[in-house]
């Protein structure tokens, strides 16, 4: 059963968001402290974080750079609860390794599927990191010229499945990003509405950015995520 820990100062929504969770099968504790949620975090290794920004005794975002600086618990996802006016908190958020984040007052359907979505990538993680050190230690013998051969490989597999997802997502993000221009010339200035469009716009160009390197990746440069892991790197000469 995967543990969930539910970091929220509102007891009201701890307890709607545990009701859910607890009813699709998952087993929550809960912090309504941040200092309490690391502690929780470094005793318990939850496999997910639910994580408010605005605490009394210190806030979501050092909560969560704590848990991406720790070794120990830097793989875990975090997925934050912000308020429809901390949209603009969320740059900051993804900046210091947030997963997702839920606007609230929350869906629970919404809840649901996003937390499901991140443990099923962590699943999927874990189990590549898994075989990736299988085959480290199957591959300790292997020449010089096999090794080579066996990283071209990687590499050319890679490198197809960044292009399918350069196809696949392109094209919907540009009706996601014609669609809140549209809207964002249909709304009067200095409304909150506004900002949010004005939110949304920035993420779609940020991601069709990264979709633009992705579609013209020749060469794919890995960097170190954190201790012991390594990613591609998407966002080489990257720019909004």
């Amino acid at each position: 059963m995967e543990k969930i820990l539910i970091i929220d100062d509102s007891k009201m929504n701890r307890e709607l968001a545990k009701m859910a969770l607890e009813d699709a099968g998952y087993h929550v504790i809960e912090a309504e402290k941040g200092n309490k949620g690391i502690e929780l975090v470094k005793k318990e290794k939850p496999d997910l974080v639910l994580l408010d920004i605005l605490m009394p005794d210190i806030s979501g975002f050092e909560v969560c750079e704590v848990i991406k600086t720790d070794p120990s618990t830097s793989k875990i996802p975090v997925i934050f609860l912000t308020a429809l006016e901390e949209m603009a908190a969320k740059k900051e958020g993804f900046e210091i390794g947030a997963d997702d984040y839920i606007t609230k007052p929350y869906i629970i359907e919404e809840l649901l599927l996003r937390v499901e979505l991140i443990l099923r990538i962590k699943r999927e993680k874990d189990s590549l990191i898994l075989r990736s050190a299988e085959i480290s230690k199957k591959t300790d013998d292997l020449t010089d010229e096999q090794a080579n051969l066996i990283k071209k490989e990687k590499e050319l597999l890679l490198r197809q499945i960044y292009v399918s997802l350069h196809h696949e997502i392109r094209n919907p993000l540009t009706t996601i990003l014609l669609g809140s221009q549209l809207i964002k010339g249909m709304l009067p200035e200095k409304t909150p509405e506004k900002k949010v469009i004005e939110e949304i716009i920035t993420c779609a160009k940020r991601i069709r950015g990264i979709m633009d390197n992705l579609g013209k990746m020749r060469d794919i440069e890995i960097d170190e995520y954190v201790e012991g892991t390594e990613m591609v790197n998407l966002k080489k000469n990257y720019k909004l």
